[in-house]
């Protein structure tokens, strides 16, 4: 019955999959500083990059794809990359004017509660966030529960008669999976979709009228993006709790290559939701279906995972591999992973790859264990409650390696360069702090730390001119993630920044899902961010990736895909060319990976291997570039 359950899906899978369409991931397009006058019009001159759409350019821009089009005689909307279009000017600056005088009716008294935040409240009343902030300035350090706020009216809340998002369109809606965004004055797709880290295609799956525009109030349904180790979001994350010891891998241990073993036995243990497929409305022309795909999409959310595998098991084949794949329907439900350890077929694997939730993984990793068998988990970073493993490679790295690691860099990449470290004092930037403080001491042997520490919601530009060193490069590392205190933090530090000194800004990975910090503003400061993903769109390997992935599945892989390929080809080729022992030389297995980089340490406390490889990237004219280090 499972068997057949498969088939049907992968037969809908490859129908309904040429039906999607192919822009699945986020391309960032930025706003060319290179303008002409033109005819005595203004223009932009746009450079298009890989990746980028005539719609993207549109959108980032704010200027209609037909106008675009027309002025540079483009047809069917095809573009190609290093063409140079001209893009209308379209000024961005409203003329500000004083705030007229207000009484309290103009306001609305709102009290926080547990869990609320600046940029829910400017979403929930529709009024801007530094609007709340100039009202109530105790809030740019952040909420308190129990504190009471003025929120003032806005025109809408005035004037108009506001139609309230209906409820009958809510029900059903699985919140956990997904957000019920309201749309808010001058929002467009591309801004929502950078918002909440998903793809506009994403967006349109599950509000399919929205592919005729967005008006202000609309209810949009946002399914919730996936996490990532590169989307590793530092907020809500209780670093301290991690006090594990961990020991570096040593370099001297080499692997020789082994008599290859007949045939790799491997599972597969992911969230194919088998039992939803039954469900899918196939009915494409029916009133229906629009109802309905909502659910559909759900059940792929993580198929190109599969599909970037499955492209580097053929990949694997071709050099003489043999492998033998068993694919298992393992989520959330702990049934599902006793189902699949209960299998005494499956004692004789030799690698496992999944689950992808931790209340199944713990269960498998118990079975892993007991029979000895290498298990790769992809995604999981919390991961305290898993059994003491020798066998246990876990990819993604914990919020509290990551900054380890990214002391290390400091010290290494900036220890004749003057670094401060800001920060404005809350509970979670405290705790960062304490990890940068005790990772600096450890890797040091001493107490001495090698950087200034600025408190911002105290001494403000001061403390920074304060701290700052004439004809040096000074490293400002920047702890908070509240987005209108960067925003402003950032647009001050900018002004402080002269020939006389150099400032490079560093800031945390979840700083890239933020919508209002000024890219120019960025620019100036040589922005850095850390995060252990990072695709690079111009490297060969990457882009045959793309073409395989096209010709196979007819889709552009998302991040996804490439976490899939390179995982299959790491750990399939180590296993096959070195066997069980290949984690005496993981650092030096020979494979060319694309999202993906490993650099294992050894976790002492439950015996297991970690990757801590990070990539620091960096703003270089309005491009995302790695630094090497």
């Amino acid at each position: 019955m499972k068997s057949l359950k498969l088939i049907l899906f992968f037969c809908f899978l490859y129908f309904s999959l040429s039906l999607i369409a192919q822009e699945n991931r986020i391309i960032r397009v930025f706003i060319s500083t290179k303008t002409e006058i033109i005819g005595g019009k203004k223009y932009y001159l746009h450079t298009v990059e890989q990746g980028q759409t005539l719609y993207s350019i549109s959108v980032a821009y704010n200027v209609p794809l037909e106008e675009i089009a027309r002025e540079n005689a483009i047809v069917n909307n095809l573009i190609g990359v290093g063409e140079e279009l001209r893009i209308p000017f379209v000024s961005s600056t409203v003329q500000s004017e004083p705030l007229p005088s207000r009484d309290s009716s103009d306001f609305i008294m709102h009290t926080v509660s547990r869990g609320e935040t600046l940029y829910g409240l400017s979403r929930q009343y529709g009024v801007d966030m530094n609007e709340i902030i100039r009202l109530n300035p105790e809030a740019s350090n952040g909420l308190r529960v129990g504190e009471t706020l003025r929120i003032p009216k806005n025109e809408t809340q005035h004037s108009e008669t506001v139609t309230a998002p209906n409820p009958d369109s809510l029900i059903g809606i699985d919140t956990s999976k997904f957000i019920i965004h309201v749309v808010q004055r001058r929002e467009t797709l591309f801004s929502i979709s950078n918002l909440y880290a998903v793809t506009i295609s994403d967006i349109l799956n599950y509000n399919p009228e929205a592919e005729e525009g967005i008006r202000y109030r609309q209810v949009l349904i946002i399914p919730k993006a996936t996490t990532f180790e590169g989307e590793s979001i530092f907020v809500e994350v209780d670093l301290s709790k991690d006090t594990t010891q961990y020991l570096e891998i040593r370099d001297s241990i080499s692997c020789a290559p082994i008599e290859r073993k007949k045939t790799l036995n491997i599972a597969l243990l992911m969230p194919l939701r088998l039992d939803e497929v039954y469900g899918i409305n196939t009915n494409f022309s029916g009133s229906s279906y629009q109802r309905d795909r909502n659910q559909n999409a759900h059940t792929l959310e993580f198929i190109q995972f599969y599909q970037g595998f499955s492209l580097a098991l053929d990949s694997l084949k071709l050099t003489g591999i043999s492998l033998n794949l068993h694919v298992f329907d393992v989520g959330e439900d702990v049934s599902q992973a006793n189902e699949f350890v209960n299998n005494p077929q499956m004692k004789n694997l030799d690698m496992i790859f999944g689950p992808f939730h931790a209340t199944s993984f713990a269960v498998v990793a118990d079975f892993a264990k007991n029979n000895n068998i290498k298990l790769i988990n992809p995604l999981i970073t919390s991961r305290n409650d898993f059994p003491s493993n020798g066998n246990l490679f876990n990819i993604s790295p914990t919020p509290k390696l990551q900054l380890e690691e990214f002391v290390k860099y400091l010290k290494t990449a900036h220890k004749d360069n003057n670094v401060i470290i800001v920060h404005y004092n809350t509970q979670q930037e405290r705790r960062i702090l304490d990890i940068i403080k005790s990772s600096w001491i450890a890797s040091s042997g001493d107490s001495t730390l090698g950087f200034k520490e600025v408190l911002y919601n105290q001494t403000g530009q001061t403390g920074i001119l304060n701290n700052i060193v004439n004809d040096k490069t000074n490293v400002v590392f920047c702890l908070s993630s509240n987005e209108a205190s960067i925003s402003n933090f950032i647009r001050k530090l900018s002004d402080v920044q002269d020939e006389n000194n150099r400032i490079v800004l560093f800031g945390l990975p979840n700083w890239q899902s933020f919508t209002t910090l000024d890219l120019e503003y960025l620019q100036k400061l040589q922005y850095h961010y850390f995060t252990p993903v990072y695709i690079n769109y111009t490297d060969t390997n990457v882009l045959d990736f793309i073409i395989k992935f096209r010709e196979k599945y007819a889709i552009e892989p998302d991040a996804h895909a490439f976490k899939g390929y390179d995982m299959a080809m790491f750990f399939l080729f180590a296993l096959n060319e070195y066997g069980p022992a290949f984690s005496e030389c993981i650092n030096y297995i020979p494979v060319d990976l694309m999202d993906s980089r490993f650099k294992f340490i050894y976790n002492a406390t439950n015996a297991s291997y970690n990757n801590i490889h990070l990539n620091i990237l960096k703003y270089d004219y309005f491009t995302i570039k790695r630094e090497e280090y």
